[in-house]
């Protein structure tokens, strides 16, 4: 089987992207309600690590965040590789990836994003994307992405961004490139 992407090669599922600002201006605009606290920070949390790291639903699922700060406008805190702690319905069980993909999903779709189309896996190539579209060096996109080849960054994660003309909020106060 080695070599087989060479004989039947895949393509891109999509030809252009949403914007990682659309998102971040919604994350921005959400209140939290003293009871949902924890949970609203952490969904916060989970989709801004999801979409700076570059990070697939299966890379979350093996970080811990129990030893955030959380108050009723911040999160500080380290986060760390282990196992995250579910709050709630099933409280003590281990973050799935069906859970962390259900919490993008639910604030791209918040956000105005067709989910329809875009799947919580398409965080990594709107971010990738907007840093590219921003000239964040080629190599550092592909290393942060973890992604082994020129080709694939190219084929699948560097997309036109829909609707994009210049960087945005996302990129002018929360990505600080030198």
């Amino acid at each position: 089987m080695t070599g087989i992407h060479k004989l039947l090669p895949s393509s891109a599922k999509y030809k252009e992207i949403w914007g990682a600002n659309q998102v971040s201006k919604h994350l921005s605009t959400i209140k939290v309600i003293p009871k949902y606290i924890y949970t609203a920070l952490l969904n916060k949390t989970l989709v801004l690590c999801k979409m700076f790291g570059l990070s697939r639903s299966s890379d979350l699922v093996k970080w811990s965040f129990k030893g955030l700060i959380i108050s009723t406008d911040s999160i500080k805190g380290l986060v760390i590789n282990a196992k995250e702690q579910r709050s709630g319905v099933n409280e003590g069980e281990p973050l799935q990836v069906n859970d962390i993909s259900s919490i993008v999903l639910s604030t791209l779709s918040s956000s105005g994003i067709d989910t329809g189309k875009f799947k919580s896996h398409s965080t990594r190539s709107a971010m990738a994307s907007l840093l590219l579209f921003n000239n964040v060096l080629f190599h550092v996109v592909k290393k942060m992405g973890r992604w082994k080849s020129n080709d694939t960054v190219d084929t699948f994660y560097d997309k036109r961004i829909i609707g994009e003309k210049s960087g945005g909020i996302f990129i002018d106060t929360v990505v600080q490139i030198n």
